[in-house]
């Protein structure tokens, strides 16, 4: 992944911040300049959670994948976040074999390339949820979910809540449907 300049400045900020902190970042200022300041403010508040979590920023643990493999694998993630993503896709873009793909994502990430990729789903669909201008079938497709109740399952069980209980539990008003 070719790092622009807002990237290297996300990175260097943190000296070895997550890559969740640099994606995180880089909508801030993607909200920021739309004039979104809630969204800016959720962004913020979710890495300052990030950082304070913990996560990982040493060299990946042995057997795992290297430093460049990461950076284009969740960038790959990140730019096809819409798409269907296969594992040989990222295994093409680490440039190993599916399953020993696999094998080392696991041992660098804690989980399956299909947990990460739901994951950060879900983490983009709330983003745009959280921008409220968005209906909830459109929120679906642009996070890469094939329809609204498929969507709404897989959001369920990875946060606990219904989208619209968790808007409210965000604080943020939930969009009522028109009456016809």
């Amino acid at each position: 992944m070719p790092a622009t300049s807002r990237t290297a400045d996300a990175r260097s900020a943190g000296d070895g911040a997550p890559e969740g902190l640099a994606t995180l970042l880089e909508q801030a200022r993607a909200a920021f300049r739309s004039d979104q300041a809630r969204v800016v403010e959720v962004c913020l508040e979710q890495a300052l959670r990030l950082l304070r979590a913990g996560e990982p920023v040493e060299a990946p643990p042995a057997g795992g994948l290297a430093r460049w493999q990461i950076d284009r694998v969740t960038a790959h993630v990140r730019d096809h976040v819409q798409e269907p993503i296969p594992v040989s896709a990222l295994a093409a873009a680490a440039r190993l074999s599916p399953r020993h793909f696999t094998r080392r994502f696991r041992a660098s990430f804690g989980e399956t390339p299909l947990a990460y990729v739901t994951r950060r789903r879900i983490e983009h669909a709330q983003t745009l949820l959280l921008a409220r201008a968005t209906p909830l079938a459109v929120v679906a497709l642009k996070a890469g979910f094939s329809d609204q109740a498929h969507f709404t399952r897989v959001f369920k069980r990875a946060t606990g809540a219904s989208p619209a209980a968790w808007l409210r539990r965000q604080g943020a008003p939930v969009l009522q449907r028109a009456c016809a």
